[in-house]
């Protein structure tokens, strides 16, 4: 709705790179479920941590860009 609220499509983008966050806290959940038996879960969430923060920094920087963000052309750290 804030998508349709804001005239800006690249929010809904925010969601769906929001998803495999909520599925490694679903598999966090599951692991300690199950008395922890299923070692396959730990690497799993893992992956899905690293592809969620990925997807949500990303769907972020669509966002800023439609609002007029522009990268700086000079570096931030100077040289000696």
């Amino acid at each position: 709705r804030w998508s349709d609220a804001t005239c800006n499509p690249r929010w809904k983008g925010l969601t769906w790179g929001l998803l495999p966050l909520h599925s490694s806290g679903i598999t966090a959940c599951t692991y300690h479920l199950f008395y922890n038996q299923i070692s396959i879960l730990v690497p799993f969430q893992a992956l899905l941590t690293c592809v969620g923060n990925t997807t949500a920094a990303y769907a972020a920087y669509r966002i800023a860009r439609s609002n007029g963000y522009q990268i700086p052309d000079s570096p931030i750290v100077s040289t000696f």
